[in-house]
């Protein structure tokens, strides 16, 4: 090989080191300083999640933008029917609880803050088989109001209810004879950080759930 064709080929093997070593070109040093991009890899994203379950039900949850709650579970209809659960609020709200000056209601009132009238999403698993829910319906008046929904392939029905002018998806998926009740409901303003906190772990909690069905 001459030595002209030799640089010619050893070219681009150093135009890619310089490119892998991130030099900077004509001065852009400054920019490319100062983005603050901070990439993480999946080992440093996973690291930073924080596990919940609700009996044999595991799911993960972003501790930065939710805070984790144990506490009693209202059914939505019917006489009370109360079982216990958890829910997730953004951390941001679950600052406020216990103290005064938050705004719940329709018309809107000003009340201690609390768990149960902050949106976010509510989990519970419940005692009796799915069916048993779906009879609590109908005897209400409400099969008309009922749609199938699913979660990770698991098909179960879904209500929708406004209660104090909020509005609020109620998802029931059978876990071999209990029965998972998923509630997400609305945030107060556009808490986009908590929204997607909330879908990702609805995503955790499903890949969980075949596992828990067999």
């Amino acid at each position: 090989m001459t030595p002209f064709r030799f640089a010619l080929s050893v070219l681009p093997c150093l135009l890619i080191l310089t490119a892998c070593g991130h030099e900077p070109v004509d001065g852009d040093s400054s920019e490319l300083t100062g983005t603050g991009i901070d990439v993480m890899t999946g080992e440093e994203v996973l690291a930073k999640l924080q596990p919940g379950s609700i009996g044999p039900l595991r799911f993960d949850y972003d501790p930065r933008a939710l805070t984790l709650i144990e506490m009693p579970i209202m059914f939505p209809i019917g006489p009370q029917q109360q079982a216990w659960g958890a829910k997730l609020v953004p951390a941001d709200r679950a600052d406020q609880l216990g103290q005064q000056g938050c705004v719940y209601g329709d018309p809107p009132r000003r009340r201690t803050c609390n768990a149960r009238d902050e949106g976010g999403l509510v989990l519970s698993l419940l005692e009796r088989p799915i069916e048993d829910y779906r009879e609590d319906f109908e005897q209400a008046g409400l099969a008309s109001q009922l749609v199938p929904a699913r979660l990770d392939g698991t098909e179960g029905f879904a209500y929708n209810r406004t209660r104090l002018g909020k509005h609020a998806l109620y998802r029931f998926i059978p876990v071999g004879e209990r029965t998972l009740m998923l509630a997400e409901q609305d945030l107060a303003g556009s808490d986009n950080g908590a929204r997607k906190a909330i879908a990702a772990t609805i995503r955790s909690l499903a890949q969980e759930l075949p596992a828990a069905v067999r």
